[in-house]
């Protein structure tokens, strides 16, 4: 008898997310995301029952306008998406002294700019992860973030309470994740993903008000209607296995050769398979 899938909860860390996937990232034709459904492409063995997005508005001062616009439409569309809620922090900027990259011959090294930051999102996401982990929301969690701050939440979900907790990698090559050896899987994204998880290009809210794609974003976005990305054959993601603690799935070698699945931690409920 086949094995139900896992009950999961993703938890995207906004800012690190978009970093990582548009502008550092090769994905930038890809930004009008379906996060749900990007989820269940890298994750199609797992049952998606939740997708938690924290991230924070822009200010829209300082040239920023039109990016703030941008974000507005984006967030409207998700908030359509049944199984998402968004959880926001704060953006704030400071004036900070500042050595310069390219300091001029003879000239000063240092600089006071503006240096904007994305505050409570680390805070809220972990908050949310160690409380669904406490109730027993979940039979796997799927933090999709690179940031330290969040490793010692991780271990506590994982060794503290014995459950599964893998993670997202967005930026491939040799980007190194800071969970390698710390989380139960780790799931590289691809591009077929993106490009197979794009909203519709316009939508309509609870209250019949029409959401449209950003038209910055159209022309970006051209090049996947004319050459579509399939996806990689032979997805990962996590199947249930032997019992890691009461009532908790975990991983079993799933996904095409050369994926990266970390060790596991011992800790109180929790044996190896």
């Amino acid at each position: 008898m086949e094995s139900p899938r896992p009950r999961t909860r993703v938890y995207i860390d906004g800012f690190n997310f978009y970093y990582a996937a548009f502008r550092r990232g090769a994905f930038t034709d890809h930004k009008w995301l379906d996060l749900v459904r990007f989820c269940e492409k890298a994750l199609p063995r797992n049952d998606i029952e939740l997708v938690r997005l924290f991230t924070a508005r822009l200010d829209p001062s300082r040239g920023r306008a039109g990016q703030r616009s941008r974000q507005d439409a984006y967030l409207e569309a998700l908030a359509t998406l049944p199984r998402l809620t968004i959880h926001f922090g704060e953006f704030v900027e400071h004036a900070k002294w500042q050595r310069l990259v390219r300091a001029p011959v003879g000239g000063t090294r240092t600089d006071e700019v503006w240096v904007p930051e994305e505050k409570g999102s680390d805070v809220n996401l972990a908050s949310h992860l160690m409380l669904d982990a406490f109730r027993g929301a979940f039979d796997v969690a799927v933090v999709v973030s690179n940031d330290a701050d969040l490793l010692e939440p991780v271990r506590m979900v994982r060794e503290e309470l014995g459950r599964t907790v893998g993670v997202l990698k967005v930026e491939g090559g040799q980007k190194r994740c800071i969970f390698s050896g710390r989380a139960d899987f780790i799931r590289t994204v691809r591009r077929g993903h993106f490009a197979a998880a794009q909203l519709p290009h316009e939508l309509t809210d609870s209250h019949g008000r029409r959401i449209s794609k950003p038209r910055e974003w159209w022309q970006s976005g051209l090049s996947q209607h004319l050459h579509p990305v399939p996806l990689q054959p032979g997805g990962g993601g996590v199947e249930l296995g032997r019992g890691v603690g009461p009532g908790v799935a975990g991983p079993q070698q799933v996904g095409p050769p050369g994926e990266q699945h970390a060790a596991r931690a011992q800790g109180p409920g929790r044996r190896t398979r």
